[in-house]
């Protein structure tokens, strides 16, 4: 609900009413802002170019994130998207991230 509102109010306030560029358009999250940030980009991806994620919480309904994942690389829209992720070096759900960023970068 919270991507359609940006996506049909939002974004277009903006760029009615000030100088906005949807061809630079970043999204940062941390931990559920994180998730946030990653549904995005699996989902949504055309709302944004660069995604910004700091601590994700992957592990949030059993790590169902990586269904959307899954769904976004068997797509061919990636369209040059950037992705930055970062994890603290004793936080909780490191393996969740470890695994997302084999998935990533394989």
């Amino acid at each position: 609900m919270f991507l359609t509102f940006m996506n049909n109010e939002l974004f277009p306030f903006i760029e009615k009413n000030y100088r906005g560029d949807n061809h630079t358009r970043t999204l940062m999250g941390c931990s559920f802002g994180g998730l946030l940030t990653l549904h995005a980009l699996f989902t949504w991806n055309d709302l944004f170019t660069n995604y910004i994620v700091a601590s994700p919480a992957l592990g949030w309904d059993s790590g169902s994130i990586f269904r959307f994942e899954e769904q976004y690389y068997k797509r061919d829209d990636k369209n040059n998207k950037k992705l930055y992720m970062t994890i603290g070096d004793v936080e909780s759900g490191q393996s969740y991230f470890e695994k997302l960023d084999t998935l990533i970068t394989s």
